[in-house]
């Protein structure tokens, strides 16, 4: 990894302007330790190649980036109604380039002004790209579900352990999502035992 910034410390943008990167994944895993501290949450967007299809620049923008398109409200067969609009058309981003003279990504543009208010920091480790279930979170997962107990009750139990479900990096989603991967993994790999 190159200068990923895994401090639990809030990351400033300017540390971008210096930084380089070994690959994309390296930069995107900075971006979202920069989003989190600050109380926003990014995505992937596009790629730029070279003439070699080789990958020269990445974008990463803001979630609520761009807008809903107008197509999606005029379908007259829509049969449930809309959900609320989250998009603000939010400029800030992040594109970084690759330095062919050295192999390594650096920073091309940075836009940190936000059109909006951001996200009260309780939800930020609810975010989406901020969410994740660990691998000593899943050996729990896994011995709590062979005693017996019922994803509710795992989901509740790492409640307890973090204080409250407002310190959990997962949603309930996430949990049972995690769990039918296991079950589906079981299912195929049974299938391919029998065969």
């Amino acid at each position: 990894m190159g200068e990923q910034f895994s401090s639990p410390d809030p990351v400033n943008g300017s540390l971008f302007l210096s930084a380089e990167f070994i690959g994309v994944e390296d930069t995107y895993a900075s971006y979202v330790t920069y989003a989190k501290g600050i109380d926003f949450a990014m995505q992937k967007g596009d790629s730029i190649k070279d003439e070699e299809e080789n990958f020269v620049r990445k974008f990463f923008y803001y979630n609520r980036q761009g807008v809903r398109e107008k197509k999606h409200y005029k379908r007259v067969d829509r049969k449930r109604p809309h959900k609320p609009e989250t998009r603000t058309n939010c400029n800030t981003k992040l594109v970084m380039f690759l330095d062919k003279s050295c192999g390594k990504w650096r920073m091309k543009a940075l836009v940190e002004e936000h059109n909006h208010d951001l996200s009260s920091p309780v939800f930020t480790n609810i975010m989406a790209p901020h969410r994740k279930i660990t691998e000593g979170h899943k050996a729990h997962i896994h011995s709590m579900h062979e005693a017996g107990f019922h994803t509710t009750q795992i989901m509740g139990f790492f409640a307890h352990m973090c204080g409250g479900y407002h310190n959990l990096n997962l949603i309930s989603k996430d949990l049972y999502n995690y769990m039918d991967g296991v079950r589906q993994f079981r299912i195929v790999e049974g299938d391919a035992a029998q065969q």
